[in-house]
C-alpha cells in the first residue's frame, strides 16, 4: 500500500518567499466566487483538496454566514489521505481539529492548534454538526473550485461529485480514523476551511 506522499521529496522547497509566514490557504483549488453550505446534522462529510509545496499549519478558520438555532454547534477538522487501490483516494487519519464551535451566531470561528506539517498530497476536509432544529450555513465554495471525484450518471448541469457522505451522529469530536463506506454526493458545496501558515 502506498501513500501519494511517499512520491515526493520531503526536502521540497516549501512556498516562494514572497508568500508571507501567518498567510493563510484554503481547500479551494482554484480561485472562483465564493458561496455558502447548508449544513446536514449527523453527516460527516468530507471533500478532497491537493497541498503542492510543503508547508506547516497552526490555525484553522471557517465562517458561519447564518447562525443555526440555540446551542448549534459545529466541527471541522482536516484528514490524511489513504489510496485504497489505483485511483482509489479516501480520507485517513485527523490531522488536526476546529474543536467544538458555537454556530448559533453568525461570525468567524478560529482555532489554534499544534503545528502540522503538511507535504505535497491529497488531503481532505471533513465537517459535521448536531441537530437543535435549523442547522448553520457556512461561509463555502462552489463546485467548480473543488476536486472533482467524478460526474453522475446523468450528466446534467451541476452533476459534479465533489464530496463524499456518511451518517454519523454527532458526539462533539471528529473519528480519528475516517469511517468507511463513504458514499459520493452529487451538486454540493463544501465550506471553506483556512490553514494559516506558521513555515
Amino acid at each position: 500500500m502506498y501513500s501519494l506522499n511517499q512520491f515526493y521529496d520531503l526536502n521540497l522547497p516549501r512556498l516562494p518567499s514572497y508568500v508571507p509566514i501567518n498567510s493563510f490557504i484554503t481547500n479551494a483549488l482554484v480561485s472562483t466566487a465564493v458561496t455558502t453550505q447548508l449544513l446536514s446534522s449527523n453527516v460527516l462529510r468530507a471533500a478532497p483538496f491537493v497541498i503542492s509545496s510543503k508547508t506547516t499549519i497552526n490555525r484553522l478558520v471557517f465562517s458561519v454566514t447564518t447562525a443555526g438555532s440555540t446551542n448549534s454547534a459545529t466541527i471541522v477538522g482536516l484528514y490524511s489521505n489513504k489510496i485504497l487501490s489505483i485511483g482509489d483516494d479516501y480520507p485517513y487519519q485527523l490531522l488536526a481539529s476546529s474543536g467544538v464551535q458555537d454556530s448559533a451566531a453568525a461570525t468567524v470561528k478560529t482555532t489554534d492548534i499544534t503545528p502540522v506539517i503538511l507535504n505535497p498530497g491529497i488531503y481532505w476536509v471533513a465537517y459535521n454538526c448536531n441537530e437543535v432544529g435549523t442547522e448553520p450555513t457556512l461561509r463555502g465554495v462552489n463546485q467548480g473550485a473543488l476536486f472533482a471525484l467524478g460526474v453522475d450518471a446523468g450528466l446534467g448541469t451541476n452533476t459534479q461529485q465533489c464530496i463524499i457522505s456518511i451518517a454519523k451522529t454527532y458526539d462533539g469530536t471528529l473519528p480519528a480514523t475516517f469511517p468507511s463506506g463513504a458514499t459520493l454526493v452529487s451538486n454540493t458545496s463544501i465550506p471553506i476551511l483556512a490553514m494559516r501558515r506558521s513555515a
